[in-house]
């Protein structure tokens, strides 16, 4: 991802971060932890 495209990723899964369910690996992946609570989530805010 380039430009405005990740930082909207980056902001998209702020809270996500913040609640421990996924963390970002150095090499630029995603480490999911909880991918229940994030599919819960992602749900009720849609």
């Amino acid at each position: 991802m380039i430009g405005a495209s990740r930082n909207a990723v980056g902001t998209a899964i702020k809270p996500w971060r913040e609640e421990g369910w996924l963390e970002t690996d150095p090499g630029g992946g995603l480490l999911i932890h909880d991918i229940t609570s994030i599919t819960a989530h992602a749900r009720s805010t849609m």
